[in-house]
């Protein structure tokens, strides 16, 4: 799950602050090194050793330490407020075993960056509960951003994607057969039923991002490069990629929005998510 990121000018030194990541063997921050381009986007991934330089030797130091700061890589997930940290930490964010789970922070939204490595197509179908919130295709090799938002405040308050259908090359893509299948075929008007199948045997995540601004259309994250006045850098996930059927992991957004839109004349209006 990412934490955070900073940006470091050419022989820029900063010095990184991080806490105990947890009890697993698992449990450790990853940081990685990427080039950024012109237009402030991020470039490819960098050899570490070949991109960066320790310059000065790891130290045992507090964790108030205001020499040493937590800065924009954020690694504080123990120092966080243990009383939030026991309500949100749980499932805030993503997992990947036989099926993805994933919630955002409360009233904020998050991005899946899914990838279908195999040679089949297939479908994707989201529920929350044990209810299909929705479905959408991934093509064979195609790579799609998937938003998500929160799920609820219990730890069992999640999304689940799951991997329903698989079609061999040069069958009738899936969106097609769907439009042509009857509306009495389904929830979601495609022919049939399908298998579940093991969804790694086909998906990886190929980034994942929370913390973002929850839109009618999207959810965005606007990258402040702050005191050297550069270009801010904006990531937008759509509900819907590229028109597609979307998998409508929005329930919380979309019950705060149809709450706005329900305010008798006079009163205040809910906050739309993000303000």
């Amino acid at each position: 799950i990412a934490r955070g990121d900073i940006f470091l000018d050419p022989n820029e030194q900063t010095r990184i602050l991080f806490d105990w990541a947890g009890p697993e063997n698992e449990d450790y921050y990853l940081i990685d090194a990427y080039d950024v381009l012109a237009n402030d986007a991020r470039g490819g991934k960098l050899i570490m050793s070949q991109a960066v330089t320790e310059y000065a030797p790891f130290v045992d130091t507090p964790c108030d330490d205001e020499s040493c700061t937590f800065n924009g890589l954020a690694m504080n997930r123990m120092m966080d407020d243990h009383e939030e940290l026991e309500r949100e930490n749980p499932r805030r964010g993503v997992e990947f075993s036989s099926v993805i789970t994933a919630s955002a922070p409360q009233n904020e939204c998050g991005c899946l960056m899914l990838t279908n490595h195999s040679d089949h197509d297939l479908t994707l179908r989201a529920t929350l509960h044990g209810n299909e919130t929705g479905q959408l295709d991934l093509l064979a090799g195609a790579t799609l951003p998937v938003a998500f938002d929160w799920a609820g405040p219990l730890e069992t308050d999640t999304y689940v994607i799951d991997a329903v259908d698989v079609r061999t090359p040069g069958e009738t893509p899936i969106s097609e057969a769907a439009k042509m299948a009857t509306t009495s075929a389904g929830s979601a008007g495609r022919p049939g039923s399908a298998m579940t199948i093991r969804l790694k045997d086909h998906v990886k995540i190929d980034g994942t991002l929370v913390n973002m601004t929850c839109e009618a259309d999207y959810a965005e994250f606007v990258n402040h490069r702050g005191a050297n006045n550069a270009p801010e850098s904006t990531v937008r996930c759509p509900w819907k990629p590229n028109d597609l059927p979307g998998l409508g992991m929005r329930s919380a957004y979309d019950k705060r929005a149809q709450t706005a839109t329900d305010a008798p004349a006079g009163a205040t209006a809910a906050r739309k998510p993000g303000q």
